[in-house]
């Protein structure tokens, strides 16, 4: 009796071509991998690039979309903004061929962005559907781009005559516009672990931070940018700046610059 009572542990049924359903069995593959693809868990403590609610979209699209350049994941498949994707090409030529050996350095960005690949992807709020090379790629063009345009907005001998950002009088403001977008970001650390890689330190160069303060400083009032940092204007160009050492008014200013981007576009 016990052996016939084992054998009703399950139900089996058999089927015309001879097959066996068994009710432990699930077969319909494709609804199993659509599923799991679309959950995930809760983004963790580093997230810190969302989407915006497209109920505060439908009252400003111009407010949260790039108008002529992607820059992280959100908006990187838009036919519109792939125009500005040779000049990124450029842009990390500039970078890498102003260092002496531009070889070693790209293997070393690459390195850099692979070994950090887990901590950017985590800084988004939803899963970024890239292989590990295009993640890859997408970040070390976006990064590198946004770190030649703060260079040579900062130190004009850097700039190409025929550079377009710069021939075309509208690009530049429309720039200031996309990189400050909620949805168009990088993680900051990545830009400073890339610029650090390349610093001229040697030769009186900026910090990353002051070449930012200098890109938005027509957007920056001056209340937040002289308690922390001094400039010298010399025909356009940055120079003589005055260190900032302390890391606490460091953060002070990034929060400041966070708070007052999000009145200035979105309030």
């Amino acid at each position: 009796m016990g052996e016939e009572l084992n054998g009703l542990n399950h139900i089996s049924i058999t089927i015309d071509n001879n097959e066996v359903y068994n009710e432990n069995t699930f077969t319909n593959e494709d609804l199993f991998h659509r599923i799991r693809g679309k959950i995930h868990p809760i983004p963790s403590s580093q997230c810190c690039i969302y989407r915006i609610l497209e109920c505060l979209r439908i009252l400003s699209e111009e407010a949260y979309v790039p108008k002529i350049v992607s820059i992280g994941p959100f908006h990187c498949d838009k036919e519109c903004l792939k125009a500005m994707e040779e000049q990124k090409n450029w842009y990390l030529h500039a970078l890498l061929y102003r260092t002496s050996a531009p070889k070693e350095c790209l293997k070393d960005f690459l390195k850099a962005i692979q070994a950090m690949e887990v901590q950017i992807r985590a800084c988004y709020a939803e899963p970024i559907g890239l292989s590990s090379n295009e993640f890859v790629e997408m970040i070390l063009l976006d990064a590198c781009f946004i770190i030649e345009l703060f260079y040579n907005y900062g130190r004009v001998e850097l700039r190409d005559n025929n550079d377009p950002i710069y021939v075309t009088s509208w690009m530049l403001s429309s720039l200031k516009h996309d990189i400050i977008l909620l949805e168009n970001q990088l993680p900051f650390f990545v830009l400073e672990q890339l610029f650090d890689m390349i610093r001229e330190s040697r030769g009186g160069d900026l910090f990353l931070q002051e070449y930012v303060q200098y890109f938005f400083r027509d957007v920056l009032p001056p209340v937040i940018t002289q308690p922390l940092l001094s400039v010298y204007w010399a025909n356009g160009a940055l120079s003589a700046p005055i260190r900032m050492s302390d890391y606490s008014a460091e953060k002070e200013l990034w929060t400041a610059f966070c708070v007052m981007m999000n009145k200035f576009f979105f309030s």
